[in-house]
This record gives C-alpha cells, sequence and structure tokens, in this order.
C-alpha cells in the first residue's frame, strides 16, 4: 500500500491495514482506531495509523469488544448497506 499516504476513508484504511471495513468500524465504535469525523465521513491519517499500530494498541481491539456488542455492530452495518 505505499501509494496510500495522507488522509484516508474507511474503505481505503482496511485495504492498508489488510482488514475487513466491518473491523474497521467496530474499532471506531469502540474509540480505540485514530480518526476523524469530516462531515459525514471518517478519515485516518496514515501517520496516526502507522503510530498505532507500532505502539502495539491495534492487536488488544478485538478482545475488547463484547460478543454482542459485535454481532448488533454487524447487523447495523448490514441493514445501512441493504438501504
Amino acid at each position: 500500500m505505499s501509494g496510500l499516504s495522507g488522509w484516508l476513508s474507511v474503505r481505503q484504511i482496511a485495504e492498508y491495514l489488510g482488514v475487513s471495513i466491518i473491523t474497521v468500524y467496530r474499532w471506531i465504535e469502540a474509540r480505540r482506531i485514530p480518526c476523524h469525523r469530516v462531515g459525514h465521513q471518517w478519515r485516518f491519517s496514515t501517520i496516526e495509523i502507522d503510530q498505532w499500530v507500532l505502539s502495539g494498541n491495534a492487536s488488544d481491539l478485538e478482545k475488547k469488544m463484547s460478543k454482542t456488542k459485535k454481532r448488533n455492530k454487524i447487523s447495523e452495518i448490514k441493514e445501512e448497506a441493504s438501504t
């Protein structure tokens, strides 16, 4: 992903990190990934994301979200995608 730099969208940051878009939204909901709201969109600084990953904070996220919360967010995202 060396061609990506600066500010990335949810889709781009998912690609950059090699995770699904749903995972990125889970991290946003848990307020654990460095992100910024610009209007109705989330944006991610590649510098902040790289620092976040190198600090080790990215590795614990899935463990910290409850299963119920995960299921609810997945349902919510699927619902939004179908409309």
